[in-house]
């Protein structure tokens, strides 16, 4: 029989077997939890410590040399549970390998992701432009107007000044090009100042790291993508709200509502895609099986007392295990 503590190939093996599926128990939790990097460790350090404290348990049940009926009950108890624990955690790391073969498919869903960011500022440029457009042509159309029952411009000025729609102390609606470089100058510019070099930043960074696919920094990249669409959404409609475009019918009459900005409607995916991956993945179960045949190993060679046979013949040998 191998001596009291002496650390044998089969502890070496449990060793690794337990580490293993901390490992892997955090990189599942990860990807489920959406990036709870606390809660991940946590879930990954219980799940090992519980199955090496079962592991100690079973071997030392195994090996008991007295209260022989009593260790033959937590013998069997105790693998009912490491059973047990096995089965309800084993969802968490196979996660891991369910997201690792579904990479393609991932990767698809967190492009669109980008592009629908990207998608959101071009469209909010586009429409302003627009809108400046339709607000120029509809100016055009008042100036020529030669009717005398028209407003004058004085009073056209004024009412746009009652309403807030006047975003400078010099308008000419007669200077049409100063006019309109007046409005990019409010309307287009700040956006364009403020996102536009960190959005082309934001996206080469993204795309970057969906290409290498690291699996460890994935839930933080959707969350950082998902946080960046809902902040520049927020920020695209407040100031379309606060520099409100509007026309003019050739009397001079104002209207606005034709030139509200509505952004898209769309909900980020990627991060929800990684801990709802499914599928079927062989090769996951078969590595958390390995692993779980590592950790029991060691009790399957350990010592057993000749008394506390769990059916069988009874028998006594040296087999390298650990004996508590």
């Amino acid at each position: 029989m191998a001596k009291k503590n002496q650390i044998s190939l089969a502890n070496v093996i449990s060793v690794v077997g337990v580490v293993s599926l901390g490992v892997l128990t955090y990189l599942g939790q990860v990807l489920l939890s959406g990036g709870a990097i606390g809660t991940s460790i946590i879930w990954a350090v219980g799940v090992a410590v519980v199955a090496a404290a079962l592991l100690i348990v079973m071997i030392r049940a195994k090996g008991a040399e007295s209260h022989f009926g009593m260790w033959k009950i937590v013998e069997g108890i105790t693998l009912v549970l490491y059973a047990v624990v096995a089965i309800f955690t084993a969802s968490m790391s196979v996660h891991f390998f369910v997201v690792t073969g579904n990479k393609e498919e991932l990767k698809k869903e967190a492009k669109q992701d980008i592009e629908a960011i990207e998608g959101l500022y071009n469209e909010f440029i586009e429409n302003r432009y627009d809108a400046i457009d339709n607000t120029i042509v509809s100016v055009r159309t008042y100036n020529s107007n030669g009717s005398e029952e028209k407003q004058t411009e004085s009073d056209v000025l004024d009412n746009l000044k009652a309403e807030g729609l006047i975003y400078s102390d010099k308008i000419d609606l007669s200077d049409i090009d100063e006019f309109e470089a007046i409005l990019e100058r409010a309307v287009v510019e700040p956006v364009e100042l403020k996102w536009e070099d960190n959005l082309k930043e934001n996206l080469k960074k993204w795309n970057a790291q969906i290409e290498n696919w690291s699996l460890f920094y994935l839930p933080g990249i959707a969350a950082e993508m998902s946080e960046y669409y809902d902040e520049l959404k927020l920020s695209l409609a407040e100031h379309a709200g606060d520099t409100k475009l509007w026309t003019l019918d050739g009397d001079g009459n104002i209207a606005e509502d034709d030139q509200v900005y509505e952004p898209s409607d769309y909900t980020m995916k990627f991060g929800d895609m990684l801990k709802s991956a499914t599928g079927d993945t062989v090769i996951g179960w078969v590595v958390i099986a390995v692993i779980h045949i590592m950790i029991i190993f060691n009790y399957v060679v350990a010592y057993r007392s000749p008394t506390t046979m769990i059916g069988g013949k009874r028998r006594r040998r040296d087999d390298g295990g650990i004996s508590l």
